[in-house]
């Protein structure tokens, strides 16, 4: 060094070459973990609890993991054995025409009989407080503004108008486009069967209530598994747990996964089997690149997130005592990478910041290089209390914008809970940057958590 000329500023390619032959291995040549997820869905369809698809996936994926030489946990949980059935809903006046409909996971049947009665539309709970629904059905026409808005009419609609008289509570689909396909998912288990129409039809319904017309319209439920009285009935499942054991701290532990189940229409590749898979695709990525960083990086397939939470809460109840230094999670699709949310109260200054810093200075070049404060997912939230929580985020699927949640750039939710959610949603190439963006934020907090290194120590090889 001359003096008086400072010394070069190194950079994170400089302090990070494992993130740079992540990256370049995913660009140059890709994962096969689209494929893997094709071959899944494909093979085995929809994996909703209870379900043959859910547990030959189950045992599918635990046989590749083997293959992929990941040491493999697979962990008990008790799950909702809710089963849809048959099911129709029939407008039967002012004409007759069959209506598209699934029924809300959860929901009782119609107890072997059908329910023929009136309807009556309300857009609010406001116009639900007043509205006269004894002895008819009741449909929540509240247009799409956010999804937590939306999922809260869906969960608490058919216990609300169950406490005025109704016979039968509908929801228009929580989503801000549709080609007449309804959005299924959980509602809170009430007293009265409860289903999702699509948007086109809700607001027909509410054109033609405006008009003075009636109504009348025939709902058939085969739904079975829970009931008012005695919640749902479990059976048991199981989580899954691709692990690369640590070199140096291997009870430090980093987390990245998705939850396997799914609803039990499509093929649930966007939700979740996606997020699950990216966050196997980059452990899997990094025992082929031979990184075996110091703390271990766990892939998890959580279960039954879509109608108890029950597989989260098996995985914290297992590992609660254990170090985990972060949990994330991919939950919201796997389009092109934006980055990734952390909750603000989980985690102090410093290391948000660091997490920050490898964003911008590394994931930048596959578009994930934003970090930013956000809510915990579902399948972390229980951690957020004691351990830094979030989630990989992606951006909007049809204007590549940051995801907001506004109807605007909430294109997950075209597909979401639907018949439309197949593989076919997004490409290899916007499987492998999430696979990319996981398995590179995984290494460096799992080689050196949340202090940058000084780049003297060598690589450890598997």
């Amino acid at each position: 060094l001359v003096a008086g000329v400072p010394s070069p500023v190194s950079t994170y390619a400089d302090e990070y070459p494992e993130v740079t032959r992540i990256i370049d291995q995913v660009l140059d040549r890709g994962t096969n973990t689209y494929e893997r997820l094709a071959e899944m869905c494909d093979t085995f369809g929809p994996r909703m609890t209870g379900s043959d698809g859910l547990e030959k996936s189950l045992d599918w994926i635990e046989d590749r993991i083997k293959e992929d030489g990941l040491k493999l946990l697979r962990e008990p949980v008790q799950v909702p054995n809710w089963k849809r059935g048959e099911e129709s809903l029939i407008l039967q006046s002012p004409r007759i025409s069959k209506i598209p409909m699934l029924g809300l996971g959860l929901s009782i049947g119609t107890a072997g009989k059908q329910i023929t009665a009136d309807l009556i539309v309300v857009k609010n709970w406001d116009e639900l407080s007043v509205a006269d629904i004894t002895g008819k059905m009741v449909l929540m026409n509240a247009p799409f503004t956010s999804y937590g808005v939306g999922s809260e009419y869906r969960r608490l609609l058919a216990g609300r108008a169950a406490e005025k008289g109704a016979l039968a509570a509908l929801v228009r689909s929580v989503t801000p486009f549709s080609l007449a396909t309804p959005h299924t998912g959980s509602s809170e288990t009430a007293s009265i069967p409860s289903a999702a129409i699509p948007l086109e039809h809700a607001e027909m319904f509410q054109r033609m209530q405006d008009r003075g017309q009636r109504m009348t319209l025939t709902l058939n439920m085969e739904a079975t598994g829970c009931s008012d009285a005695n919640g749902c009935e479990t059976i048991e499942s199981s989580n899954i747990v691709a692990e690369l054991t640590g070199t140096e701290f291997p009870d430090e532990v980093i987390v990245i996964g998705g939850h396997i189940d799914s609803w039990d229409v499509g093929q649930g590749a966007s939700d979740d089997g996606g997020g699950a898979f990216v966050a196997w695709g980059a452990v899997k990525l990094l025992k082929d690149l031979g990184l075996a960083p110091k703390r271990t990086i766990r892939a998890v397939f959580w279960n039954a997130e879509e109608n108890s939470g029950a597989g989260a809460e098996a995985y914290f109840a297992a590992h609660k005592n254990e170090k985990h230094l972060i949990v994330l999670e991919s939950d919201g699709g796997v389009w092109n990478p934006y980055g990734f949310t952390v909750s603000q109260s989980s985690i102090d200054t410093k290391s948000f910041s660091e997490m920050q810093r490898i964003g911008k200075e590394q994931l930048s070049r596959i578009s994930a290089g934003n970090v930013t404060y956000g809510g915990g997912g579902a399948d972390t939230q229980v951690w957020c209390p004691t351990v830094p929580c979030g989630s990989l985020v992606v951006l909007d699927p049809f204007t590549g914008k940051e995801p907001r949640g506004t109807p605007q750039d909430s294109g997950y939710f075209w597909y979401h809970h639907t018949e439309a959610d197949f593989v076919n949603a997004f490409s290899s190439t916007e499987v492998d940057r999430n696979v990319a963006a996981f398995a590179s934020m995984a290494w460096v907090l799992g080689e050196y958590g949340f202090d940058p290194p000084a780049r003297s120590s060598s690589v450890h090889d598997i």
